[in-house]
């Protein structure tokens, strides 16, 4: 039998097998649904006849596998549909996204083509990581890895979202060094030959890494990588270059570069007001309370951080609670500077409540508690506390400011106290620090 249309169909012996196994189905049983001798079928499996669309579609519908892409033509319309969706859920545009969603999802178990069905559970994973459905997520992320080892060599497209997708999944958890690792892995094979492929996500890659680097506190490779994004076109970053200027701004603070971060985050927070993103909003005014607490003003850092409380006090989502705690804490600390003992105290009560599960946190208060002295439930004085938990902790969580910070107020006190060799021993800390800063698990573009 001949091909319709010229169509080269992908119906082998060992696809027609592993289908027919697939749906319980014998040779005998599916020759009598598609009007055939079993003779058709056996030379199918044997490899020497090629299959008519006819016939095809024949048994594609007794099969009932009628949307599983089998000839060239079919897998170009899927890898469209794929591209499409992702599209659909890069824009937020969840509704479109779900309906092509159940459109392909015959393909998702079929072990005819291995490559479509692992393309398909990346997008799957995508689509419920933008749902926030992390459980279901890292169990398919598991499957999908077992999966990828037992078939062997996979496209290296799977890789690369394999990889994409692994590295959202644990910075939505707050494994941020972990999320970088897996990121960084994606960006290696955009260097590749093959690295056109991926030229539409590459902007928000790029974006991911640079928030990583923030994060971690390594301001330089997150201004790198910014700056890779800069040069994009702005259609492919406009969704989200008011993050990417408040990254920047941040990143300009923390290598005291104020001036340059106050013109950012001046202009970030006139076009957030503009708009309806609350957490934008808060993260700005809270960067804007860190720009002028890195300056001295402690008064005006003050007003700063409770306009940012403003737009998260009320609210159960994780990022609004965690810039809660975060605003609060650096409120208590103004306060302190400003001579408030008694407001500071109330905050860090009401604060401490909201503490559970959340040791950072708890730590980071307990720190200034001991520092205004408002116990005498511990024994040890709180410089000794700052050196033998506090800063120890805040590296290891790559809190390099607030662990700076203590390693200095750690050691004035030593040299107020004429102890030198614990001053000494603090300043090697800070140069470790430092080191950490600049060259811990950098990356160039």
């Amino acid at each position: 039998m001949s091909s319709l249309h010229g169509e080269k169909v992908l119906l082998s012996g060992n696809r027609l097998k592993a289908i027919c196994e697939y749906k319980n189905v014998t040779q005998h049983e599916l020759a009598q649904k598609i009007g055939h001798g079993i003779e058709v079928l056996q030379a199918i499996e044997s490899g020497i006849v090629e299959v008519s669309y006819e016939l095809l579609l024949t048994i594609k519908k007794h099969l009932n596998i009628e949307n599983l892409p089998m000839t060239s033509e079919e897998i170009r319309i899927f890898k469209e549909s794929i591209r499409l969706w992702r599209d659909l859920l890069r824009r937020q545009k969840l509704d479109d996204a779900t309906v092509i969603r159940r459109k392909l999802s015959s393909v998702a178990s079929c072990p005819i083509e291995p490559d479509l069905s692992l393309l398909y559970r990346m997008n799957e994973i995508m689509h419920m990581l933008v749902e926030g459905d992390l459980n279901n997520a890292s169990k398919e992320l598991t499957f999908c890895k077992d999966m990828i080892i037992e078939t062997g060599d996979v496209d290296v497209e799977i890789h690369y979202y394999f990889y994409r997708n692994h590295g959202t999944l644990e910075s939505y958890q707050g494994n941020i060094k972990v999320a970088l690792e897996y990121f960084l892995k994606a960006f290696a094979l955009t260097k590749d030959e093959v690295g056109d492929r991926f030229s539409s996500d590459n902007d928000s890659l790029c974006f991911n890494i640079a928030a990583c680097y923030s994060d971690l506190y390594q301001p330089y490779q997150a201004i790198a990588f910014l700056q890779e994004l800069y040069k994009m076109a702005d259609d492919r970053t406009r969704s989200y270059r008011l993050h990417m200027d408040n990254t920047l701004a941040v990143s300009y603070i923390r290598i005291n570069m104020l001036k340059e971060a106050k013109n950012i985050l001046d202009d970030c927070l006139a076009r957030a007001e503009a708009s309806s993103d609350k957490l934008a909003l808060g993260i700005i005014l809270h960067n804007s309370g860190l720009l002028y607490e890195k300056s001295g003003n402690w008064k005006l850092a003050l007003n700063y951080y409770d306009r940012a409380l403003t737009y998260c006090q009320d609210s159960n989502e994780v990022h609004l609670e965690h810039l809660y705690l975060e605003t609060q804490y650096h409120t208590i600390r103004c306060l302190m500077h400003l001579g408030d003992g008694i407001e500071a105290q109330k905050r860090m009560e009401l604060s401490q409540r909201l503490c559970t599960n959340k040791a950072k946190y708890a730590l980071l208060l307990e720190t200034l508690r001991r520092l205004m002295n408002t116990s005498a439930a511990h024994s040890d004085n709180p410089i000794d506390f700052i050196t033998r938990e506090t800063i120890p902790f805040l590296v290891a969580e790559y809190e390099y400011a607030k662990a700076l910070d203590y390693c200095n107020i750690a050691r004035d006190h030593y040299v107020n106290c004429g102890d030198y060799d614990k001053a000494i021993k603090l300043a090697i800390v800070k140069e470790g620090i430092y080191e950490k800063m600049l060259f811990q698990g950098g990356s160039t573009i």
